[in-house]
C-alpha cells in the first residue's frame, strides 16, 4: 500500500479530528472532501496556505476549523456555508480585513484572529450571540468598534444641512414681517390691510411647511445615520462572551461593555490606554483584568464595583497612586503594580484578606502601610527598586505564610539592615518576626547564622 492510499485510510479511521500533514498529500484527498459531510473537525495548520481550498466550504457538518500559522490574506464569503462551526482559529496569518459573512456563523463559541494585520473589526460581530472566547491580540486595532460606515462619515454635513434650513426659515419669517410692515404703511383701509395680512400669513405658512418638510427629510437622514452607528456597537452585544483577548494593539479606549453579562476576563495589555476605563468597572462579573504596558495614569474610584476580581495587572503604566476604593475588591488575589511611579499605597489595601501576590517593584514608594501584616494570605511580595527605608514590622506576623519577599535594589533600606537582607528571605523574615514580637529594638547584625543585639 503506497503512502497516498495509507493517508486516505488513516483519514477514514479518524472520525473526530482529521489532520493533513503535508501539502503533497493535500491534493490527493481534497477532491473527496465533498463526500465526507460528516467530518466534524478539520486541521489545516502550518501548511503555508495562501488561500482556503474551496472544498473545505462543502463540509456542512464542520464544527472545528483550524487554519492557524499559514499565509492567508483573506477569508472568502463562502465561510458562511459553515454555519455549524463552533471553533474557528485563523491566528498567525496575514489577514487585513474580515468578511461580513462571519455574521452567518451564529453557532461560533471560540474565535481567534490573533497575530494578523487587522485594523478594524466588522459589524458582523453583532450576530455572534453564542461567542464565549474572542482573541484579536497582536493586530493594529485602534478600536474594538467597527469603522463608521460611509454615510455616518457625513454626520457633520447633515447637521450643517439642518442649520442651513433653520437659517432659510428664519430669513423667510423676517421677510414676511418686513413685507407686513410695508403693507401696513401703504394701505389706508383696514379691510385691505386685513386681506393683505391673510395673504402674507398664508404665504408664510406655505414656506414654513416647506421648510419643515425639508427638516423631516434631514431628520430621516439623521435617524438612518444613528441606526448605522448603532450597528457599530456590534461587539458590545456579545452577551455570552466570557474571555476577551485584545492585547498588543493600538487601542486608546474601550467600548461600553456593561451588556457583556458573562465577561470574566479581559486582556488589554500593550495598548495605548491612558486611563483604566470606567466601562471596565461596570463589568461586575469580571474576574481577571490584565491592563499592563499601557499609559494608564489613573484608576477610577468605581474600581470598587469589581468585587469578583481576583487578578489585576497594571504593571508598566504611569500610575502615581491608587484610590482607597481598591480595598473594596475583596476577592483580589494577585495585584501587579510593578514599573509605575506610585509614591504610596492606600491603607485600604490592607483590607484585601485574600491577596496572595503583591508586586510593587520599580516604583517610588518611600513608606508602606504599617498594617501590611494584616494581609494574612500573602505569600509573595515584590518591593524591589523602591526608595523605602523601613519595612513595616507587622510583616513579621506573616513569617509562616510569606514565602518570598523581594528587596533587590532597595538601596535606601536601613531596617532590616543590609547584612540581614543579604542573608536571604528566611533570615529577613526571622528578623521581622523578632521585631514584631518585641524581641529586638530593630537594630541587629548577623553573626554566622545567629542574630544578636548590638
Amino acid at each position: 500500500m503506497n503512502e497516498m492510499s495509507e493517508s486516505r485510510l488513516n483519514l477514514r479511521k479518524m472520525p473526530r479530528t482529521h489532520s493533513i500533514k503535508g501539502l503533497r498529500m493535500m491534493a490527493a484527498f481534497l477532491d473527496r472532501l465533498h463526500q465526507r459531510e460528516s467530518i466534524p473537525a478539520f486541521n489545516l495548520t502550518h501548511l503555508q496556505l495562501t488561500f482556503i481550498p474551496a472544498e473545505v466550504f462543502l463540509l456542512s457538518a464542520l464544527t472545528v476549523l483550524d487554519l492557524k500559522e499559514n499565509h492567508l490574506t483573506e477569508i472568502p464569503d463562502s465561510i458562511a456555508n459553515l454555519f455549524t462551526l463552533t471553533h474557528l482559529d485563523v491566528s498567525v496569518n496575514k489577514l487585513a480585513a474580515l468578511p461580513d459573512a462571519l455574521r452567518a456563523l451564529t453557532a461560533l463559541e471560540w474565535l481567534s484572529f490573533g497575530r494578523n494585520n487587522l485594523t478594524s473589526l466588522p459589524a458582523a460581530f453583532d450576530s455572534l450571540e453564542n461567542l464565549k472566547y474572542l482573541d484579536v491580540h497582536v493586530n493594529h486595532l485602534g478600536s474594538l468598534l467597527p469603522p463608521a460606515p460611509k454615510e455616518a462619515g457625513h454626520v457633520k454635513d447633515v447637521f450643517k444641512a439642518v442649520s442651513i434650513i433653520d437659517e432659510i426659515v428664519a430669513s423667510q419669517a423676517s421677510e414676511q414681517m418686513e413685507h407686513e410692515k410695508q403693507v401696513a404703511g401703504s394701505n389706508a383701509t383696514v379691510g385691505k390691510l386685513g386681506e393683505e395680512r391673510e395673504q402674507i400669513v398664508e404665504a408664510g405658512m406655505r414656506k414654513m411647511r416647506g421648510g419643515m418638510q425639508k427638516m423631516k427629510v434631514v431628520k430621516g437622514m439623521l435617524d438612518e445615520v444613528r441606526g448605522e452607528v448603532g450597528i457599530m456597537e456590534g461587539l458590545v452585544r456579545l452577551h455570552s462572551i466570557t474571555d476577551l483577548e485584545c492585547s498588543y494593539n493600538e487601542l486608546e479606549g474601550l467600548p461600553d461593555m456593561a451588556a457583556m453579562l458573562s465577561l470574566t476576563r479581559i486582556n488589554c495589555a500593550h495598548n495605548r490606554l491612558r486611563d483604566l476605563p470606567n466601562v471596565i468597572c461596570n463589568i461586575h462579573t469580571l474576574v481577571k483584568l490584565e491592563c499592563g504596558d499601557n499609559r494608564v495614569r489613573r484608576v477610577p474610584q468605581t474600581v470598587s464595583r469589581l468585587t469578583r476580581l481576583t487578578l489585576l495587572s497594571l504593571k508598566n503604566n504611569n500610575l502615581r497612586e491608587l484610590p482607597s476604593e481598591i480595598g473594596d475588591c475583596v476577592a483580589l488575589k494577585h495585584l501587579s503594580l510593578n514599573a509605575n511611579d506610585i509614591v504610596s499605597l492606600p491603607d485600604a489595601l490592607t483590607s484585601l484578606a485574600s491577596l496572595k501576590r503583591l508586586q510593587i517593584g520599580a516604583n517610588n514608594c518611600r513608606v508602606l502601610p504599617e498594617a501590611l501584616g494584616r494581609l494574612a494570605s500573602l505569600s509573595h511580595i515584590d518591593l524591589s527598586s523602591n526608595p523605602i527605608s523601613t519595612l513595616p514590622a507587622s510583616l513579621g506576623a506573616l513569617h509562616l505564610t510569606l514565602e518570598n519577599i523581594e528587596l533587590f535594589e532597595c538601596k535606601e533600606l536601613k531596617d532590616p539592615p543590609e547584612a540581614v537582607v543579604a542573608g536571604g528571605h528566611q533570615q529577613t523574615m526571622e528578623y521581622l518576626r523578632k521585631v514584631w514580637r518585641g524581641f529586638t529594638s530593630g537594630r541587629m547584625v548577623l553573626v554566622g547564622l545567629e542574630m544578636q543585639r548590638l
